[in-house]
């Protein structure tokens, strides 16, 4: 199953798409995809990790190139993944990482549909970046284009797609988990 779960920033979407992922398996891995690089940064990887204490995820640190990270685990335990439901928070650094980083950029929609295709269950958090309006610089500009084409790439494949507004989460795709 794939759950695409969005929101702005503070509105409770990394906490109820955890709930999902907890619902969906006993395996729980947490596939992190912000860098360690700044005060803001450490401060907001410790809130997730206190967050997640003790709910049993595995955390697999994944800033960039997802699918290379992902194999080099299968190559050593090719049972990993297997019947997992893997958390992926989030989509807007993972973009950011491959466009912005040192290395030529990867492919994270291929990234994410392999992963899917290695989990039971891939529950995925992005972001609500649109609503700040459109006086951006170019870079910026093609960069919020390319996480909207991702963010409805991965909800046309996605067998749920969930928004969280003040903690309130709707579905716009799927029955219900």
């Amino acid at each position: 199953m794939l759950v695409l779960v969005t929101g702005d920033a503070s509105s409770g979407k990394s906490e109820y798409a955890e709930s999902l992922a907890m619902k969906l398996s006993e395996k729980r891995i947490y596939a992190a995809t912000m860098k360690n690089d700044g005060k803001e940064s450490r401060e907001r990887i410790e809130r997730h990790r206190r967050m997640r204490a003790g709910k049993g995820f595995v955390t697999m640190e994944c800033p960039e190139r997802l699918k290379e990270k992902a194999a080099v685990i299968l190559e050593t335990e090719p049972d990993y993944f297997e019947g997992a439901s893997i958390l992926l928070e989030d989509v807007p650094n993972l973009l950011a990482n491959e466009m912005f980083g040192n290395k030529p950029c990867g492919d994270p929609l291929q990234d994410i549909l392999f992963l899917s295709q290695r989990s039971a269950h891939l529950v995925i958090v992005t972001g609500n970046l649109f609503t700040g309006g459109y006086g951006y610089d170019s870079m910026t500009m093609d960069y919020l284009r390319k996480l909207a084409g991702l963010n409805r790439s991965i909800a046309a494949k996605a067998d749920e797609v969930w928004e969280v507004v003040c903690g309130i989460p709707e579905r716009w795709k799927g029955k219900g988990i």
